[in-house]
């Protein structure tokens, strides 16, 4: 399982790691927390995406499940769909 922060371009990602560090009750501003699990996670844009996954599969993983912290963010579950599914 890995956690997944994704968004179709740089503008939608500032605008999700905002929103993930008030999720989380951190600042915005102050995100150490969050990028230290930045490189565990399936971050960035699709085609940082879709990178991060083929390291995985890579190294022989045959599924991978996405944990998505930011479930009220229906617009990136639809990204998820289109830059991830049957893509990698």
């Amino acid at each position: 399982m890995a956690g997944i922060l994704i968004g179709r371009d740089e503008t939608e990602m500032a605008d999700r790691l905002a929103a993930a560090a008030r999720a989380f009750g951190g600042d915005q501003d102050d995100r150490d927390w969050l990028d230290q699990r930045l490189e565990r996670w399936i971050t960035g844009t699709p085609d940082d995406a879709r990178a991060m996954v083929s390291r995985f599969v890579e190294a022989g993983v045959e599924r991978i499940m996405l944990q998505d912290f930011l479930p009220w963010d229906f617009d990136m579950i639809d990204v998820m769909g289109e830059v991830l599914v049957g893509q990698v």
